[in-house]
């Protein structure tokens, strides 16, 4: 273990020995014995690292490595990685009248003080009726998922040991991105990717421009221009046949409402053209919980008909709090659940894979629309709410944790935790989904990857 003085001085020293540690395959040594799980705790005022590890039976470093915090200071509200004997996942519960925390803890077979880890501080045990709290559930299978993450080539050494990093918490890495041009042919991106056992590599196919912005004129060109789709397939073949890779994950967003059909019949002719050869399709969709053709940012999306068509769904669940937008969760449990209700309502849930966003955001306040959120990885947020001493909230309706703190003026933070992830984790197993992607690698969360294979079993190729 590294010996931090301070804060949050040694974060990067601390960062490098735990990526090592990851490429290397020993993350698990220091703490993961026979018969050992992983459980979340959510801090209390009066909690510190040393009791927690008394209580849990492990060690401050164990807690430490496994939560990517370089010194013993902790704030209230921090959801930490935990060794256990019993791992859990974490459901909502709607309170009724009459309930109290002893009767909830009871009906559920849950220990009150895994009720109360769960939790923020109670005053006492009487609940309001309509409260959300949340309640752990142990885990006693571990389902078969995929777990796919997007990255975003540099064409350095970089791209390899990220992929070499995260290759046993991985099934599938989806290479950003092939940009169309209106002429059919790929802009491809500058990288070198060798085969690493056990991932598979995907093309992701874009109508993203140089700037970075989703081009609606570029799709409905392509569309719509018969010779420049055919080029456009042919230059996707031949790249899948140069790199034997398992097919194209298309990224193909803003799309004009009106286009709906003509998105549908692109779709159609690719994917018959790439099954013909025997290639797969992916395709990110963005999320919405009903269905409306004429909405500017997702009415061109016809779950029903493409859900059919492609081999996986990459459902886009994230980025309702942006850096643009209103200050809010990035991911809220809640959003999420409406979106799955629906969506799976019109596709296999097989096919479809839960986003996840390994970042928050960062905003000002007062909010104003012209000073946007920076947006930062989930350790980073993490890390930033010790080095100002904020105390973090937990949203148990979104489940998502906020905080605020003072530098040049207040600023709110809404971001990602071990808390968040578990919702989401148990989202995948309630709603038999086929598993999750990431973006992007390289955003650093380490909770989020101990919870991942703790929980489920990675179906590797």
């Amino acid at each position: 273990m590294i010996s931090c003085i301070g804060e949050v001085l040694c974060t990067n020293a601390y960062r490098k020995a735990y990526h090592t540690a990851r490429i290397a395959g020993d993350t698990n040594r220091l703490y993961k014995k026979v018969g050992i799980d992983m459980r979340v705790h959510v801090t209390k005022r009066g909690d510190t690292l040393w009791n927690l590890a008394q209580r849990y039976h492990t060690t401050v470093g164990a807690i430490q490595y496994l939560n990517g915090i370089p010194s013993s200071l902790i704030v209230p509200g921090i959801a930490l990685v935990i060794p256990s004997r019993q791992s859990y996942i974490v459901r909502q519960y709607t309170v009724k009248s009459g309930d109290s925390l002893w009767s909830i803890a009871n009906d559920f077979g849950v220990p009150l003080t895994d009720l109360r880890d769960f939790n923020m501080p109670f005053p006492n045990q009487r609940l309001s009726s309509g409260q959300t709290i949340l309640i752990p559930v142990a885990i006693t299978e571990k389902p078969r998922i995929e777990s796919n993450a997007y990255l975003v080539v540099s064409g350095k050494e970089r791209d390899l040991d990220l992929v070499r990093q995260y290759e046993s918490m991985l099934t599938d890495v989806s290479v950003f991105s092939y940009r169309m041009k209106p002429t059919g042919e790929l802009v491809k991106p500058v990288f070198s990717l060798p085969p690493v056992p056990g991932i598979r590599y995907w093309m992701v196919v874009s109508n993203a421009t140089k700037e970075g912005d989703f081009s609606a004129d570029l799709a409905h060109h392509i569309f719509t221009d018969g010779s420049a789709l055919q080029r456009l397939i042919d230059e996707i073949l031949d790249e899948l046949g140069d790199r034997q890779w398992a097919g194209i994950s298309l990224d193909v967003e803003h799309v004009n409402p009106s286009d709906r059909q003509l998105l549908s019949a692109f779709v159609q002719k690719v994917t018959q053209a790439l099954h013909g050869k025997g290639y797969q399709v992916a395709m990110a969709m963005p999320p919405k919980s009903f269905d409306d053709p004429q909405n500017p940012w997702v009415g061109a999306v016809d779950y029903a008909v493409l859900g059919k068509l492609v081999d996986r769904v990459m459902l886009m669940t994230y980025d309702w709090g942006y850096p643009a937008g209103t200050p809010m969760a990035v991911a809220p449990v809640d959003k999420v659940r409406g979106v799955l209700n629906y969506a799976l309502s019109q596709m296999d849930s097989r096919k479809v894979l839960l986003g996840m966003p390994l970042y928050g955001d960062d905003w000002p306040l007062p909010h104003l629309p012209t000073k946007p959120a920076t947006l930062m990885d989930n350790q980073s947020l993490l890390l930033r709410a010790l080095q100002y001493e904020a105390e973090i909230a937990i949203d148990p309706v979104s489940v998502a944790p906020v905080y605020t703190y003072e530098h040049e003026g207040q600023r709110i933070v809404w971001f990602n935790d071990a808390l968040s992830t578990l919702a989401k984790n148990a989202l995948v197993r309630e709603y038999n989904m086929r598993g999750f992607f990431y973006w992007e690698l390289g955003f650093d969360f380490p909770q989020n990857w101990e919870l991942l294979t703790d929980g489920f079993t990675i179906d590797h190729a």
